[in-house]
This record gives C-alpha cells, structure tokens and sequence, in this order.
C-alpha cells in the first residue's frame, strides 16, 4: 500500500499508529481533559498523541493523518499488507493557490468552478463540470428544515448537540450559510458537511455493513478476462447491471446518491438501475 504524506516518514507514521491503537492511560486520561475544554477532537487528540510521545509531530497536516488511519487499520486486521509512504510536494492541502507547478484538489475544482484552462494540470482534456454543495443549497435547506432533531441524531456523526445546533442553524437557506453557523470549535465543519451529506441522501447507517456485490465500474479486456472466471471464484455476486441489485440496501444507497447528484444537473433518477460498465 502506497500512500502519499507531508513528513514521508513511513516509521514516525507508523508509531504514532501503533500508540493511537493502544489507547493508553495517560493518553485517555490527556485527550479526555482537551475534550472537556472544547478541543475539538482532532486537536484535542493531537494535543494528547504529542504529550505521550512529542516524535508524533505529524497529526496537523491531513495527508499524515489519512496515512496514519491506513496504518492503524492495518495493525488492527494484522494484514500481512506493507505500508510505504511517498512525500506530498507541491501545493498543500485545500491550498487555493494555482501557482504552484503541482497544485491541490481544491486548487483545481477551483479552477473548474471558475471555468479557468486546466491544460497546464491535467493530463487529459477535460471537457465536464462537477457540481458545488453551492448547487445543492435547496435541498439541503429544505430538507434540514423538515427533518426532525430526532431524524438528525439517527445520521451518522450526528450526536444530540450537533442536531440542535443543526435546527438552530436550519433559518438560513444557502449550505454555505448553514455550515458556518451550525459548525464551531468542537463540531468542525468537516463533521457537520457529513452530516448534511448523510442527511440528504437518507443514510442512516452508523456504520456501513460489510459489501454485499462487486459492481466493476470499468474495465479492459484483461479485466473483462478476470470478471468471468469471478463470476464463478468470487465470495459475492459480481453483478454489471443495477436491476439485480434492487433488494440491496447499500445499492438503494448508492441510488439515492446518484439521483440527488443528478438533480442539479435535471436528470431524471433510476441511472444506476441502467448503468452499462464503461470498457476502454
């Protein structure tokens, strides 16, 4: 497993890791005393991982992070799976500026969103457009407005103070709007952008279940040698067309998704029902 990270340390990774999953004493007892002076979580377990061990200097930059997750995941399953890490150059995370030789995500969907040339990033013509949470201001307002505090708590990430806050927060009318009055130190607006995400599409799993199909997006003629020998070696259905997964309640999932992306563009719902895999 490659990764990329800011410190391109895979050993510093991997033992801040190794003590996040042990949990100990003295770091509970740390992040706990961080929560209850209104940490948010992220700093507050940062605060704690460098009072245990000031090496793991590495949880304020987010590729490290995500990097640490993948190691901890590892540990837990005891995979026999290798971690290796290549270090982040270029612009930083959420970093706007389009300056830099090598810029961000969010440098390029803000390249998009302006409708500026991205030949100069991009090593194909890219010709469509994603959409904004901008784009979905309606439906989440109004779905926010109607939605019970009870409705909210049952989302994931959602908790009873986040939901008030969220009704609180339910007199404005733009996502922009709603994000900065319902986040704060505490509930960053990470979570609450979840949380908005979880509640527009209906998804009331706190935690997914294990996958039920395999359902491969793409695929070349090699790939399209391995799909049939699946069809009878593989632990789940491998299904190509959405019509045999109906009953499915992480399909119906995927559906409400897909449609509720498409209704900013006016598409009409049941796509993923009659998605053809596209072959290359």
């Amino acid at each position: 497993l490659y990764f990329g990270s800011e410190c391109g340390d895979i050993k510093k990774l991997s033992l801040c890791a190794e003590i996040l999953n042990e949990e100990n004493e003295a770091f509970g007892e740390i992040l706990g005393e961080k929560l209850s002076e209104g940490m948010s979580f992220p700093a507050a377990r940062e605060e704690a991982l460098l009072s245990v061990c000031p090496e793991c200097n590495v949880l304020d930059m987010p590729n490290n992070i995500l990097g640490v997750e993948y190691l901890r995941e590892l540990k837990s399953l005891k995979s026999s799976i290798s971690a290796h890490t290549i270090k982040r150059i270029g612009a930083g995370y959420n970093d706007t500026n389009t300056d830099e030789k090598i810029p961000s995500a969010s440098g390029i969907r803000k390249l998009i969103e302006n409708r500026e040339s991205l030949n100069e990033y991009m090593l194909f013509d890219y010709k469509s457009a994603p959409h904004f949470m901008k784009d979905f201001d309606i439906i989440v307002a109004s779905r926010l407005k109607a939605i019970s505090k009870e409705e909210l708590c049952a989302l994931p990430d959602c908790n009873e103070e986040i939901a008030s806050r969220l009704k609180s927060a339910s007199v404005f009318n733009t996502f922009a709007d709603i994000l900065e009055n319902a986040s704060c130190r505490r509930y960053t607006q990470s979570r609450i952008r979840r949380v908005l995400c979880n509640m527009i599409v209906g998804n009331n799993f706190k935690s997914l279940p294990a996958p039920t199909y395999i359902r491969p997006l793409a695929f070349n003629d090699r790939g399209s040698e391995i799909l049939r020998k699946m069809k009878s070696t593989a632990s789940l259905p491998v299904a190509a067309r959405g019509a045999v997964l109906k009953s499915d309640d992480i399909f119906n999932l995927e559906c409400r998704c897909t449609d509720i992306y498409n209704l900013a563009s006016g598409i009409l719902g049941g796509r993923e029902y009659d998605y053809v895999v596209r072959t290359f």
